[in-house]
């Protein structure tokens, strides 16, 4: 008890609004105390553990045992005093996950008059004190050196000993961000944090395509007012936001060297920014923000981009396969489908399996080379987008990427309008009956010795009911595969595609009602193989030339009547 009595003799009590760490500090230096190993001596505190200090740190429980017996803090005492402490500093969903900053910055006028260290101070965007009105210090503003945690730095710089009774710092006005969130209530005021601190994430990679997630705030940024400057310019002014983002595509057009992409397709790439809902009325804001955008860059991101990529200027020409699914108008499925054809390359994640970085210039040198198989639209006619003619092809797993693929091997044409920008894929043209003919002759070439029968369903789109009347009319077969699974012989199914014609299909694949091409069928006197009373409205037909030239013609009304009411 005397050792522990005679090493911390002064024991000043914690205040609501002081920092764990700054309490700490306060304790050693009343007593006496310099230097960060007297900190590691007196409370067992490593100096590199010292910026992470707080309630929520791994070290706390120890350190709460040590206040209690060398303080003689009750366990209550101590919660209630730093409890709050952390609050909105940490949350790993955010695209800033930890807010706070690691090294000291505080008001010198504070620590002249008590010596504490304001645990608000930790948040990075509190850059000014709101008590005195001045900016808060990293730095001793007589000998430049950069502060460090230790005890001395609550009453003088620990380098040149100025001590900061002397120091006289002119007041300046508050940051206009800060004013905003002073104004709001507790609710609105941790959204616009949050928002405020997106903007930042954005800003301190200005230029990369890709979104950077930061677990913390780089300790590389050199202007932390800077930063968080341009950041609320960019939440709250619509016209300046638009600006600096038309500045961003400017960059990447001059730096890509892309042959495809233009400002207008890479506009796409610009983040849908946050909507502040309480906009600021009677802050004033400047109109002519002068702000270099180099001063808080970072060269923070992931291994996985350094290694793929070893030029820094590349490093901004990269995107996740959802940001080049956006660019292109497609899904992340087809941009995975596109890069397993082989059009571009992506890249895994250090340490994962995830395959999802990909290089803008790919994309560009994939869509310069599809370009040149595509043709000019000379007849509208059965001509539909591939975004549709993929919808119908769901049901088989046959999606965007299939059909570019075939496009590109010129297995059909692909059709480009006049005013295609090149890069938004799903609107190609192709000619429908074209892609129904190759995927039907697709289906007949893969049949090797039987189908189970529920792919065979789809491909008819008929009930399971129907199935069975078609099994049991013109199959006439359901054998037993050896896994246990009912299957159709291919020859049967060879047998069936050369004699009849599913209608159910046919109307789908097409968009045109089964009931419509039925009466119009009848009034031609062409009639199904089975009575729909038989065959549960599954319309089968023998085929011929004179069923052939009729659906022709009906296809021929159909796509013209669409067009009529397109124009209209």
């Amino acid at each position: 008890m005397t050792e522990i009595t005679s090493e911390l003799p002064v024991r000043p009590r914690p205040t609501p609004t002081e920092s764990l760490l700054g309490f700490v500090m306060r304790v050693m230096n009343a007593n006496g105390y310099e230097g960060q190993s007297a900190v590691k001596k007196i409370f067992h505190i490593a100096v590199m553990q010292l910026g992470n200090l707080s309630v929520n740190s791994i070290h706390f429980p120890s350190l709460q045992n040590l206040m209690q017996k060398r303080l003689r803090l009750a366990d209550d005492e101590i919660k209630h005093c730093f409890k709050n402490e952390w609050d909105g500093l940490y949350d790993g969903n955010r695209f800033v996950a930890d807010y706070s900053i690691r090294k000291p910055r505080v008001c010198l006028a504070c620590l002249a008059e008590n010596q504490q260290v304001d645990r608000t101070w930790r948040f990075a965007h509190i850059t000014h004190c709101h008590i005195h009105k001045q900016p808060l210090f990293t730095c001793c503003p007589q000998c430049n050196s950069a502060f460090t945690w230790s005890p001395e730095l609550l009453e003088k710089c620990p380098k040149c000993e100025l001590v900061w009774s002397k120091v006289l710092i002119e007041s300046q006005p508050t940051p206009l961000w800060l004013q905003y969130e002073k104004s709001l209530k507790p609710a609105l005021r941790a959204r616009f944090i949050d928002d405020l601190y997106e903007m930042a994430a954005i800003a301190m990679r200005f230029y990369d395509m890709q979104f950077t997630r930061f677990r913390s705030l780089p300790n590389d940024i050199s202007n932390i007012h800077g930063l968080f400057d341009f950041s609320f310019r960019l939440l709250v002014d619509a016209d300046y936001r638009e600006v600096q983002f038309k500045s961003r595509v400017t960059f990447w057009c001059i730096n890509g060297d892309f042959k495809v992409l233009n400002g207008r397709s890479l506009q796409f790439l610009n983040r849908h920014w946050t909507d502040l809902r309480c906009r600021p009325n009677d802050i004033q804001l400047e109109n002519n923000l002068k702000v270099n955008i180099d001063e808080f860059q970072t060269a923070k991101i992931s291994s996985t981009r350094k290694s793929t990529e070893k030029s820094k200027l590349n490093w901004h020409f990269q995107l996740e396969s959802a940001e080049a699914a956006h660019l292109l108008s497609v899904k992340m499925t087809d941009v995975a489908q596109l890069a397993k054809l082989g059009f571009f390359k992506l890249h895994a994640y250090q340490g994962t399996d995830l395959y999802r970085l990909t290089n803008v210039r790919d994309i560009d040198t994939f869509l310069h080379n599809f370009l040149k198989k595509l043709h000019k639209i000379e007849n509208r006619k059965e001509l539909v987008t591939v975004s549709e003619m993929a919808a119908k092809l769901s049901r088989f797993k046959f999606g965007i990427a299939d059909i570019i693929n075939l496009i590109y091997r010129g297995v059909f044409k692909g059709f480009a309008a006049e005013d295609f920008d090149g890069v938004t894929i799903t609107s190609i043209l192709v000619h429908r009956e074209e892609v129904i003919n190759e995927l039907e002759q697709q289906f007949i070439k893969t049949l090797s010795h039987s189908i189970h029968r529920v792919p065979l369903q789809k491909y008819y789109f008929v009930s399971q009911q129907q199935f069975e009347k078609l099994n049991k009319f013109y199959f006439r077969e359901l054998e037993d595969h050896p896994t246990g699974n009912s299957c159709i012989s291919a020859e049967s199914v060879k047998r069936f595609e050369q004699q009849f014609l599913v209608l159910n299909r046919w109307c789908y694949m097409r968009d045109i009602s089964i009931s419509e091409v039925v009466k119009k069928l009848s009034e031609l006197r062409i009639e199904p193989s089975l009575s729909p009373s038989i065959s549960k409205n599954m319309h089968v037909y023998q085929k011929s030339d004179y069923l052939i030239f009729a659906l022709a013609e009906l296809i021929e009304q159909h796509t013209a009547s669409s067009i009529s009411v397109s124009f209209s």
